[in-house]
């Protein structure tokens, strides 16, 4: 849709990566087993990208307008919280399961794409997807901070007291 290679660079990076540590947490076990609500996530993403590529074909076909452009606002930040809302639930639940640096770094990352669309004069539209990518890996990162906190449910989803662990 027009996006220079300076801010298309991390994304392409962050897709490699996420199918690069999906296939090692399978092939190693080493994955929590998705519930109810991972599955609903799941395919509320799937329909929320869809509906932006049909848009981005739509956009690559026709004039672009106002009302386009904030279709493609509202697709890019609703398929990016959406599949990141299964890592912000469990963070929030088991902080201990996250190292908070490792979130911060990638927040770093999104400023920096920040950076390069203020350097390419681009539309506010391409600011969305780190705009909340920041956001969302922010919060993560705050989250993982009480990793020696105990989770915030019990075994049985109800609720526990937070204290330090000894």
């Amino acid at each position: 849709m027009g996006a220079p290679l300076s801010v298309l660079i991390l994304p392409a990076v962050c897709a490699g990566c996420s199918l690069f540590v999906s296939g090692y947490a399978f092939a190693r076990s080493a994955y929590i087993a998705p519930d109810r609500q991972d599955w609903a996530v799941l395919v509320l993403d799937v329909m929320i990208l869809s509906g932006y590529v049909a848009f981005a074909y739509g956009v690559a076909t026709a004039e672009r307008d106002v009302e386009r452009s904030l279709v493609f606002v509202f697709l890019t930040g609703a398929t990016t919280l959406a599949s990141s809302w299964p890592i912000l639930r469990t963070t929030f639940l088991e902080p201990g399961h996250e190292r908070p640096a490792a979130w911060f770094v990638w927040c770093a990352a999104y400023v920096a794409m920040g950076a390069a669309m203020i350097c390419e004069s681009l539309s506010w539209q391409y600011g969305v997807y780190p705009a909340v990518s920041l956001g969302i890996h922010l919060a993560i990162g705050i989250l993982a901070l009480n990793r020696d906190k105990t989770p915030l449910l019990d075994a049985d989803g109800g609720p526990k007291t937070r204290l330090r662990r000894p």
